[in-house]
């Protein structure tokens, strides 16, 4: 039960909220009119920790960038606590250990259903929270996370090793044991996407976790947590969530034993240096992208914008493998940009509320000024910004959020910083190539290997292209467009490594044993 006496009332916003004096959550009203208990504290054991302190950060509404709530970081006990937990629910003879693998997917199955069940207020709360159009999170967020738990739940049952005859009356098999104590530390540009991108491998091969959403995105794995309790023992999912300094208590604990990070390149290095520093735990990273598309001179044209405008738009350009990089073949680059920019200058910017808005805001204020000092960069390089660029300050007109319009540069070199850094916001730049060899060389022309797209109607040409690129993954003749089965991550680089999704996410979960056995 939510405790309920000794209440106070908070200002947030134009709004008050109900807080209790040693609480763990709020209630809150939805933009939609929904009202919900929102927790705010770490959920430890299958408890939410009452606090009696206030909250010391707040998640906040990128379209008005007023507060939604305070919620309560994570200390560096209840890392501590949770990781006991996480530890006891992994005792030989627990329920957890004990349980069978297709029982573990059927709980993982009753999640996807209970999330299901709850769609309408989950996907209010990560629209408002995450700052996404409310009809693309129940299109695309809500069905990737749902999916995702559904896919890993129908892998948990089909874990196997091998057996291996060496003669001579010498056997071998393989035994595939989960890795332990994990900690998921998780991006704000999809919080549920990504939750269960991870969760739901880690739990189908039996670990448990720690898991910490982003201080700026940490309202819809808290509301889970109400489903969770209900479903897995207690110990089994631990929700704790905080800002950088949550981040590295999990990270560098010497009793934890994987950390799966995603996230900036340059927070992942820092990841690395504590994993590394406390017990060399392994770790996956799934970190930043400068993705190129490269559209060729026989290439379906209106296609190619299609594709090119929605994943480098989508989510306000919030996208780690968003191929931001348009690398374009003279011969057809001016047909190209009259269309790129005619379908970009269609699509709606503003309410996230409203079912015919493409882009929403930028998530956070430090996101938002990031991407202004890029755009203002590019100018001061050189680039051509033929579309958009960065809302005039302090104008009756300007939105009140955090929002970013569509950019276009072209006249854009190797050398600009616009086509070697990460922007994470919507902003596109065009490069002119010749040949395919040139393509594939200013494809190649960066250190991030997330992904990479062509668009051709020359199927030797795109084998060529798909060899010879340095990324992760490759898509011809579309964009963006993942799948649960098959595994999506860089493949070194300051994109990581590891993978996420497909048979590959999997076994990262996994630890393999080998047994060698002789004939007595």
């Amino acid at each position: 039960m939510f405790c309920s006496v000794s209440r106070r009332s908070i200002a947030i916003g134009s709004r008050s909220v109900s807080l209790s004096r040693r609480s763990y959550h709020v209630t809150l009203t939805l933009p939609i009119g929904e009202i919900y208990d929102q927790p705010v504290t770490s959920f430890i054991n299958n408890e939410h920790v009452k606090r009696s302190d206030k909250p010391v950060r707040a998640a906040r509404d990128p379209s008005t960038t007023l507060d939604i709530c305070g919620v309560f970081s994570a200390s560096q006990d209840e890392v501590g606590k949770a990781v006991i937990a996480a530890q006891a629910a992994l005792a030989p003879g627990g329920e957890w250990t004990t349980m069978s693998p297709a029982e573990r997917g059927r709980r993982l199955y009753r999640l996807a259903d209970a999330m299901e069940a709850n769609k309408k207020v989950l996907c209010a709360i990560e629209a408002w929270n995450a700052g996404k159009p409310r009809h693309i999170v129940e299109r695309d967020d809500f069905g990737d996370a749902v999916g995702a738990c559904r896919y890993f739940a129908g892998m948990a049952d089909k874990i196997n090793g091998r057996t291996m005859d060496f003669g001579n009356g010498k056997w071998g098999y393989t035994i595939v044991e989960p890795i332990g104590v994990c900690g998921l530390i998780l991006p704000f540009n999809f919080p549920l996407s990504t939750l269960f991108w991870y969760l739901a491998p880690a739990l189908a091969y039996g670990n448990t976790l720690l898991v910490k959403p982003s201080e700026h995105t940490p309202l819809s794995a808290l509301y889970l947590t109400r489903f969770i309790k209900e479903l897995f023992p207690s110990g089994v999912i631990n929700i704790l969530p905080g800002g950088s300094e949550t981040g590295a208590c999990i990270a560098s604990h010497p009793s934890i034993d994987k950390i799966a990070f995603t996230g900036s390149s340059a927070t992942g290095r820092r990841i690395l240096d504590l994993t590394a520093a406390s017990n060399m735990k392994s770790t996956s990273l799934e970190l930043g992208g400068k993705s190129p598309i490269v559209v060729c001179e026989d290439a379906d044209i209106e296609n190619a914008v299609e594709w090119a405008h929605g994943n480098i738009f989508y989510n306000a350009g919030q996208v780690c493998s968003a191929t931001s990089r348009l690398l374009v073949h003279r011969d057809v680059a001016d047909r190209f940009i009259e269309a790129f920019v005619a379908r970009t200058k269609a699509h709606k910017v503003g309410s996230v509320w409203e079912n015919d808005t493409f882009q929403g805001p930028i998530n956070n204020a430090d996101q938002y000024e990031r991407v202004k000092c890029h755009v203002r960069h590019a100018l001061d390089e050189g680039a051509k910004c033929i579309l958009g660029g960065v809302y005039p300050e302090n104008r009756g007109d300007s939105p009140t959020g955090w929002f970013i319009p569509p950019t276009i540069f072209t006249d854009v070199t190797p050398a600009m910083s616009i086509f070697r850094e990460e922007i994470f916001g919507p902003v596109a730049s065009i490069t002119t190539f010749s040949t395919l060899p040139e393509a594939i060389e200013l494809a190649n022309n960066t250190s991030y290997t997330l992904g990479a797209a062509i668009f051709t109607k020359d199927m030797g040409r795109a084998q060529d292209f798909t060899r010879r690129v340095r990324a992760g993954q490759v898509w011809v003749n579309s964009a963006g467009d993942s799948e649960h089965g098959i595994g999506f991550g860089g493949r070194g680089g300051i994109s990581g490594w590891g993978k996420a999704l497909g048979e590959e996410g999997g076994h990262e979960w996994g630890v393999v044993k080998s047994v060698h056995m002789r004939v007595a």
